[in-house]
């Protein structure tokens, strides 16, 4: 996604320079949170796609899920959080902070085979898209959006829309 960004800014109508960014791109947010004095640090970034593991038996949903799950950072993993200004326990967590009109999931379906240490393509994936999931799908993620979508060989696009569109 990110090459074919680049091959539209090079394009001289302003319409096409940004049709990519205006329809894929989105904002989240990687942050830190020190669990004694609660300072959160946040760095925000633009996304034009969510990659999304994929392993065997599994759900749209809760790979999802996954992604967003916070990370605690303890032990020998501490944070050095900047109020404190020591080595402390912290969470480490990513949110979407904004969608894009139209939602481009890449469905990683590679494993990395130990015997010849090369990354092969999954042979026992498949992919299943119901429409129940979608909804549970988008309630993890914006609870004031709903989606509809469309299969696109390994990739997935939702097209976000206001619920008033149901």
């Amino acid at each position: 996604m990110a090459h074919l960004d680049t091959e539209f800014q090079k394009q001289s109508v302003p319409g096409l320079k940004s049709l990519l960014a205006d329809q894929f791109q989105g904002k989240q947010v990687y942050g830190t949170e020190c669990s004694v004095c609660h300072t959160r640090s946040e760095r925000e970034s633009e996304f034009m796609e969510i990659e999304v593991n994929l392993p065997k038996n599994s759900k749209l949903e809760d790979r999802i899920a996954a992604l967003l799950e916070s990370e605690e950072l303890s032990g020998d993993n501490q944070y050095l959080c900047s109020k404190c200004d020591e080595l402390r326990d912290a969470k480490r967590y990513t949110e979407f902070r904004q969608f894009p009109p139209v939602l481009h999931v890449s469905l990683l379906r590679f494993v990395f085979d130990m015997n010849t240490l090369e990354r092969k393509k999954g042979t026992d994936s498949q992919v299943k898209i119901h429409q129940a999931d979608l909804v549970l799908t988008m309630v993890i993620m914006s609870p004031k959006y709903m989606m509809s979508c469309q299969s696109l060989g390994i990739s997935l696009t939702m097209k976000l829309l206001p619920r008033s569109h149901r």
